[in-house]
């Protein structure tokens, strides 16, 4: 009889060992999941480097020149070193009375990896803006200027970045809410052709990482929460039908005159 109870008990304290071991397993994988989404929301952005070195082809010279004046007066006086810990942000104003998903506002709907990342400063250093190397993996909507398909590559540029200044001191500059893609990961990118160039500039966009949705912009780029925060955590697959399915409703109403 006492030997059974001595079993019994054993039982017991093993049952209970593996119950506690399944639920510490259980809550670090949550916590592992909110960890990493909580060190993306980390301002991380291109640097440039405000005493980098003139460009010695003509062409490429000439290019950048072309991009940097853009930027130009995107404030009153140039960018200059500041004491301490330095952020500019500017106005969040920018997602008023977007849709959460711009299919009508977008020249082309991609998405693609991002394989680099720039910044630069315009011409005046009176702003700053990053640009971003996407290698395409789907195309959702295209424009008649541009004959992208799978394998293309595209650059896409967006307002802010961060300055090194020679004391290696760095400062960021951002728009309020919106965030910077980054290297090796994939996204759904909503873009607008930059005057007659093949430059865009991001509208807003969503990662898909672990088949969910990570939106680019709002809440988690460190800005009140926006209409793109209806979709984190959403199903990737799933959010890739709507993406689909959108545009060929809004390509449709087009054709028909918007009826």
């Amino acid at each position: 009889m006492k030997l059974n109870r001595k079993v019994v008990w054993l039982l017991t304290m093993v049952l209970v060992a593996t119950i506690v071991t399944s639920v510490v397993a259980l809550n670090s994988g949550s916590l592992n999941k909110s960890t990493s989404i909580q060190e993306d929301s980390k301002d991380e952005m291109p640097i440039a480097d405000y005493s980098a070195p003139k460009l010695i082809d003509p062409e490429e010279k000439a290019k950048r020149a072309a991009k940097n004046k853009r930027y130009d007066k995107s404030s009153s006086s140039p960018i200059k070193e500041e004491q301490g810990q330095f952020v500019r942000v500017w106005s969040s104003h920018w997602a008023k009375g977007m849709p959460a998903m711009p299919v009508e506002q977008s020249d082309i709907i991609v998405t693609g990896e991002v394989t680099e990342a720039r910044a630069y400063l315009s011409n005046d250093k009176t702003g700053v803006y990053s640009e971003f190397y996407l290698r395409l993996a789907e195309v959702f909507k295209n424009d008649d200027n541009a004959s992208l398909h799978p394998g293309s590559m595209i650059t896409a540029q967006r307002p802010g970045g961060a300055v090194r200044f020679p004391s290696g001191q760095i400062q960021k500059y951002k728009t309020g809410g919106q965030g910077m893609p980054r290297i090796g990961r994939r996204y759904v990118l909503f873009l607008k052709r930059i005057d007659e160039s093949q430059d865009f500039s991001i509208i807003t966009g969503y990662e898909l990482r672990d088949e969910r949705v990570i939106p680019l912009d709002g809440k988690r780029a460190g800005g009140p929460r926006l209409q793109f925060d209806d979709y984190l955590g959403f199903s990737a697959p799933a959010f890739l039908t709507i993406v689909r399915d959108t545009v060929v409703r809004v390509t449709q109403n087009s054709l028909r005159g918007g009826k």
